[in-house]
């Protein structure tokens, strides 16, 4: 479409024919999407990460850990850290766009972003207390999604900085990641970190990712393009992606027997991972049968009944917004600024707009708010 491919791709390792393929400039709004009635934060988290969160408290060195997380020092080492390019309507726009439209489906501010060259295909979250929340995705993760599939996964982040309980552990696994260094400048050193703090981290994020699998469903609006994005990181292979096949997937996950539903959270929290490989199936199958489940509960149909077609959506002008769009949740740090606020995006120039099916449905016969706690 004539968009020029900015002269920083060859600097993180994006190859310009996969970024000028993945990236059209209006790929974000040409899905068939509807904009969700309500979002409630509370029914995307996922029942066993408020247990998991609890149980991180009792980890040794995690007090210390979580607490030097929220300090004036780390904050400083932070804004000190290299998150590589940062991403604007002038710079990567097609990057800007996809999260913009995230936001604006999830109800809530978009956060700065950044790409950073590696060679791991992952997105970060970082929020601090009285700082702005930002997502780092590297630049392997757009090499091997797709459009939806990286918005989804845009959002899963996005899930994350919407409940203030899990901001902290979730820059404690970010960090972990980007910047494993500044973790080891917490009292306990070298030798706590990464004989407790460090697997407890990656076992809370193995819970962390079914909250964020239920906000990459409200973006994406379709089971497979979740579970395909689940699938690739999974894989983590560009080389295979094109062969990894969603269905076989999805059909071990809609096979999954009781059993394995009752010990889901002894799996996703087992140390040892060969109890995966005992129980037959892997962190992926267990992840789309979640998102299945999901897709079918009171609490997905409940935000998208009433939902408007997002052209429609994005059409609607400031003062209508002001009095018919319900009150947007706000993450836990200031985003009073310019480049925190909700953007307005543009409506798709084609394509259909239809209701997904789980909307259509809640317009035939609209559900009752769900009961609060009550599982998906």
């Amino acid at each position: 479409r004539g968009v020029p491919l900015v002269s920083q791709a060859n600097l993180l390792g994006i190859s310009t024919e996969s970024m000028g393929h993945a990236l059209a400039l209006d790929l974000a709004a040409f899905g068939e999407k509807s904009m969700p009635s309500r979002v409630d934060p509370s029914a995307l988290v996922h029942p066993l990460v408020e247990e998991a969160t609890g149980a991180l408290r009792h980890v040794p060195g995690m007090d210390q850990t979580l607490a030097y997380l929220q300090s004036e020092a780390f904050r400083y080492e932070r804004d000190a850290a290299d998150l590589g390019v940062p991403v604007s309507e002038e710079q990567l726009p097609q990057l800007h766009l996809l999260l913009g439209e995230a936001a604006e489906l999830l109800h809530c501010p978009a956060p700065r972003l950044f790409v950073k060259h590696s060679a791991t295909p992952h997105i970060h979250a970082w929020v601090l207390h009285g700082s702005s929340p930002a997502l780092v995705v590297t630049s392997a993760c757009v090499e091997l999604l797709n459009p939806p599939e990286l918005q989804a996964q845009m959002a899963g982040q996005l899930a994350l900085l919407l409940q203030p309980q899990y901001t902290v552990p979730t820059t404690a696994c970010s960090t972990a990641h980007l910047a494993p260094e500044l973790l080891l400048r917490v009292e306990q050193g070298a030798s706590s970190f990464d004989a407790t703090v460090a697997p407890a981290l990656w076992r809370w994020e193995r819970y962390a990712d079914l909250s964020a699998d239920r906000a990459a469903l409200v973006v994406a609006q379709d089971v497979r393009v979740v579970v395909s994005s689940v699938l690739k990181l999974a894989a983590g292979s560009r080389t295979l992606a094109g062969q990894l096949d969603v269905d076989v997937l999805l059909e071990r996950a809609r096979a999954l027997d009781e059993a394995t539903e009752d010990n889901l959270g002894f799996l996703l929290g087992a140390s040892n991972p060969s109890h995966l490989v005992a129980a037959g199936h892997s962190l992926a199958v267990l992840r789309a049968r979640e998102i299945l489940r999901f897709s079918e509960s009171d609490e997905f149909r409940y935000m998208f009944a009433d939902a408007r077609a997002w052209s429609q959506a994005v059409a609607t002008t400031d003062h209508d917004h002001a009095d018919e769009a319900p009150q947007r949740q706000q993450p836990p740090s200031p985003t009073g600024d310019k480049e925190n606020s909700p953007l307005v995006l543009k409506p798709p120039s084609r394509g259909l707009q239809r209701l997904p099916q789980a909307a259509a449905a809640a317009h035939k016969t609209k559900p009752k708010p769900p009961a609060t706690g009550s599982p998906a």
